[in-house]
């Protein structure tokens, strides 16, 4: 099969079509799914630069969510009856995707593993493909890691990156109130057009959502509030502070967290999903959550989108039509 595979570590340049990627094989407990659409995050960025490697037995191929069908592995037919949105390890940037879902039976426990979401009725193709990884990233940043409650003041960094405008509107879902920080005044424009720019009366965040780290450490110390949640998921700023200060952390009794979501287990992913498609499918149909799309190109055009995200030049998701 085709697929966007990396020569090397490097820049975009690295990137390549190829035409001899071996089709997934699958077992018993595997789906294959044909891919419509994946989308880019900067995660795949740090991958082509050698920097954030695929767990242990995952493919090399980048990507971590895509929007397919289900496909016999044997003859290849496609089931286009239903559409579904996935979280991947890895693998998103080719044509078709080997998926687990399987049962284990053991004694008296039987677990399922399940990583296939449904897809809310109403959504465009490229809407449902900005959803799974920074809406479940955001789903598991905000409640499962910062513990957000209604009522508590959310700072949110890069708040018009995907994840940020994910977060955003799970906060003011949640009914919290919410800072939003970002790079120029045009992204802040985005986050006011969405209402959700407010600020607290001086006495400090509670939850603080953080890709930045190094270059706004001393904003973040200075802006916690007591008893406040720092919830570290990347390193855009850098990752070494120089002669840093923790004592407001500590007179605040503040807590420092660090997460991230693709070496999760899968029974925790299966979890995270279950809760977040509880939670928010039937919002997204509703048109209270909006996945925010700053622009769709073609896979084959992928070097070219990962230089936009390394420029920080979007707003929102950039999506991947397979045109390989």
């Amino acid at each position: 099969m085709r697929a966007i595979v990396c020569e090397g570590t490097g820049g975009p340049e690295v990137m390549k079509i190829s035409d001899t990627v071996d089709l997934p094989q699958c077992n018993q407990n595997e789906v294959l799914l044909k891919i419509e659409a994946t989308a880019v995050n900067r995660a795949d960025t740090l991958q082509r630069k050698g920097k954030y490697p695929p767990p242990r037995g995952v493919t090399d191929i980048i990507g971590l969510e895509c929007v397919g069908y289900k496909t016999d592995p044997k003859t290849l037919q496609v089931d286009k009856s239903k559409l579904f949105m996935t979280l991947l390890s890895g693998g998103g940037y080719a044509q078709q995707y080997q998926y687990s879902s399987f049962k284990i039976q053991f004694r008296y426990a039987k677990v399922h593993y399940s990583h296939l979401m449904p897809v809310p009725k109403g959504l465009v193709l490229e809407e449902i493909a900005a959803i799974p990884e920074v809406w479940l990233t955001a789903f598991q940043l905000l409640h499962k890691v910062g513990n957000g409650q209604s009522g508590e003041t959310a700072l949110v960094l890069a708040a018009a990156s995907g994840v940020g405008t994910s977060l955003i509107q799970l906060a003011k879902k949640n009914k919290m109130n919410v800072i939003a920080v970002a790079s120029n005044q045009e992204k802040l424009n985005l986050c006011k057009f969405q209402n959700i720019l407010e600020y607290t009366n001086k006495k400090g965040v509670d939850v603080i959502l953080d890709p930045i780290l190094a270059s706004n450490f001393d904003y973040n110390m200075k802006s916690i509030g007591m008893d406040s949640r720092w919830v570290m998921y990347g390193t855009m700023g850098g990752l070494k502070v120089e002669n840093a200060n923790f004592t407001n952390l500590i007179l605040k009794r503040g807590q420092i967290l660090v997460s991230t979501l693709r070496n999760r287990t899968d029974e925790y992913k299966a979890q995270l999903i279950k809760d977040f498609s509880s939670a928010c499918i039937q919002q997204f149909e509703m048109k209270r959550l909006k996945p925010i799309v700053d622009r769709v190109m073609k896979l084959s055009e992928v070097q070219q989108a990962h230089e936009i995200i390394e420029k920080n030049q979007n707003a929102g998701k950039i999506i991947l039509i397979n045109d390989l």
